[in-house]
């Protein structure tokens, strides 16, 4: 009997194709592109001898990370690319030639237990469209995999949960957290709020050895009763305050990228646009006035409400994502809380990127004469902005560890959590 694999994935993950085209071969520039041993090796058998050189000379062994990687051009591009942004390997020898990483990408695949979970990467600006537009709420469906297919998409990337009692959990959780972000008539901090007791107390069952009742906690959490009830008691003890948040946001961007210039100078054209909405401005010490702060963030509270009330779905579509190809509650080692405390602060930094952007865009429209600015064009640069930070925390790994590092010496997340959302 032929064996055939479980997958568990986003509906558009069937429906991803390829385009070189459409994005300019996003993923063959300025990226170290990695061929493993197997594919090195068939490439240097290919006949005659001259076609095999006229590849391998474009590959070296990089001893620092043990791995064969391409040689890129004066262009930071893959010399393997042609003019019409195909790869000249596949054209001339078929797809069989291609290497895991090119194979694979942007498809990530996470191994559950007995069965796998496959998503795109947002750092694809063709996945990022056909995973960021859609109003519908994402769905999710399950497929068998043939051995050859199963062998073909799990060469990257793999993320194996070893605890086989929380493994069987993980599902429940993502289904929980997932019908919990989807949940359309609460705000997006809103949604967040109730994940973040959603893992509170799913620590609480795990530090007391109570996995059987994960389950239930999983159930109550997602069903529309509590959604509808309990749920708007947990918002409502929250209570928002903008210094604390402006206090914390501060701390969060300087512990990021304050230390390290470049991140900083990555960054600078998002960074940039959160210091001229806020007009920091910083004294003799390199302070900035808090109060300063906090009186000009409110002048732009209802504008932010307002970007986050059209771009909803688009936001909402972002967080599903982020939580499932993450693998939340295991994405970084630590706790619960501590794992929730990192997807919260991911968002919220690229969240305020967004809302910069936003006001500082429409306040350059107005000084031109242009009184609205066109929904698409702002949907456009939200893609691009998010498709920006993904490939920075998706392929920067240490990116996000300030942040992590920071939050492991914090037993107060459901704090930060009521200084970063509003009910």
């Amino acid at each position: 009997m032929k064996k055939s694999y479980i997958y568990f994935q986003p509906e558009y993950v069937s429906k991803f194709q390829c385009d070189g085209q459409a994005c300019n071969a996003h993923c063959c520039r300025n990226w170290n592109i990695d061929i493993d041993k197997k594919t090195y090796k068939k490439y240097s058998a290919i006949k005659p001898k001259s076609n095999a050189r006229e590849i391998t000379k474009k590959i070296k062994f990089d001893n620092k990370v043990q791995k064969y990687r391409v040689i890129l051009n004066e262009k930071l591009s893959c010399p393997f690319l042609t003019e019409d942004n195909w790869c000249s390997i596949q054209r001339t020898y078929g797809e069989d030639f291609l290497s895991n990483i090119c194979t694979t990408y942007p498809r990530v695949v996470s191994q559950v237990g007995d069965f796998f979970e496959r998503t795109l990467t947002l750092s694809c600006p063709v996945a990022a469209n056909l995973i960021l537009r859609p109003t519908e709420p994402m769905a999710f469906e399950q497929i068998e995999l043939s051995e050859i297919a199963h062998r073909k998409s799990c060469k990257e990337n793999m993320l194996n949960i070893k605890d086989q009692s929380f493994s069987e959990c993980i599902i429940n959780i993502q289904y929980a957290v997932i019908s919990i972000l989807q949940e359309r008539n609460l705000t997006i901090d809103q949604r967040l709020i109730i994940v973040g007791y959603f893992f509170d107390q799913l620590e609480e069952l795990l530090n007391a050895d109570k996995m059987s009742e994960v389950e239930t906690l999983a159930k109550i959490f997602s069903s529309e009763d509590f959604l509808k009830t309990q749920a708007l008691d947990l918002v409502n003890s929250i209570d928002f305050n903008i210094r604390e948040y402006i206090e914390l946001m501060i701390n969060i961007l300087e512990k990021l990228y304050g230390d390290n210039e470049a991140l900083k100078f990555d960054a600078r054209d998002y960074i940039i646009v959160v210091i001229q909405m806020l007009e920091i401005k910083t004294d003799k010490n390199n302070t900035a006035s808090i109060t300063e702060l906090v009186n000009t963030y409110k002048k732009y509270s209802s504008e932010r409400e307002k970007f986050l009330e059209r771009h909803s779905t688009l936001f909402e579509n972002y967080l599903v994502q982020e939580f499932f190809a993450g693998m939340y509650p295991c994405h970084v080692e630590g706790s619960i809380k501590h794992n929730y405390g990192v997807f919260l602060i991911t968002y919220k930094v690229l969240e305020l990127m967004a809302v910069a952007r936003s006001v500082m865009a429409k306040r350059l429209a107005k000084s031109a004469g242009i009184e609205q600015l066109a929904k698409e064009e702002e949907t456009k640069d939200l893609i691009k902005l998010i498709s920006w930070f993904s490939v920075k925390i998706d392929h920067s790994k240490n990116y996000m560890n300030p942040i992590s590092e920071w939050l492991k010496d914090r037993e107060d997340i459901i704090k930060i959590m009521r200084a970063l959302l509003e009910k």
